[in-house]
């Protein structure tokens, strides 16, 4: 089964490439149990998100809880908010999602977020 995180927050700079760089990327796609991440973010709403592809609901969970904090303490950055949606897979498949790319190893069964 394959979990989509979706977290938003509205960012208050000029502009949004300040939270959007290599070297966030790069550290991103070593989180656990990542497959993937798209990044967005709406300049006339003031708005970003990111969507992450985990095969492991639990790693979807810890990614989660980490986000807020994290995102939060940002300058500029409010209003985050995380959802966990289970991915209809037959259906997503249909219309070409990435579904079965790689998933980096998960976080430990012991790890507390």
């Amino acid at each position: 089964m394959a979990y989509l995180l979706h977290i938003h927050f509205t960012y208050n700079v000029p502009n949004p490439d300040t939270y959007f760089s290599k070297e966030s990327a790069e550290k991103l796609n070593l989180l656990p149990g990542l497959q993937w991440k798209v990044w967005a973010y709406n300049t006339e709403e003031k708005t970003g998100s990111g969507f992450y592809l985990y095969a492991d609901k639990r790693d979807a969970e810890i990614r989660a809880k980490l986000a807020i904090p994290h995102l939060s303490s940002l300058p500029g950055i409010s209003d985050v908010t995380t959802t966990i949606y289970t991915v209809v897979e037959d259906l997503s498949r249909i219309t070409r999602a990435a579904l079965d790319v790689p998933a980096n190893p998960s976080y430990p069964p012991d790890f507390e977020a």
